[in-house]
């Protein structure tokens, strides 16, 4: 997290316990926090899925989680495409696909 994020947080009142479970770095609830308070493309400016897209932390899956919840279907079917493009065999990829194929077909049908 960069200095001026950190700053942000700070302002906002959130200290380092907000990042913790168990004593332990949680790094959902920490990345989930940065993704609400400061949006999902500041979070997006630090390059780390352009450095390592095949990273096994797995960056798509994070960001289509933040889209599903969000609604916005084109940027969650990008993410699970290029997911499942760099990960076609892990186990869950049917299941992945099935909710590709039903965000891309949100995306062509908008309510």
């Amino acid at each position: 997290m960069g200095s001026d994020v950190r700053a942000e947080f700070a302002a906002a009142g959130w200290g380092p316990a907000c990042f913790t479970a168990d004593g332990r770095l949680d790094l959902v609830e920490a990345t989930r926090i940065q993704a609400n308070r400061c949006g999902v493309e500041r979070v997006l400016d630090c390059g780390a899925r352009e450095l390592d897209p095949a990273h096994f932390s797995f960056p798509q899956l994070v960001l289509a989680e933040i889209y599903r919840q969000r609604g916005t279907h084109e940027a969650l079917a990008r993410e699970l495409d290029q997911f499942l493009r760099l990960h076609p065999d892990i186990d869950g990829a049917e299941y992945l696909r099935e909710v590709l194929d039903m965000a891309r077909e949100a995306a062509k049908n908008p309510d």
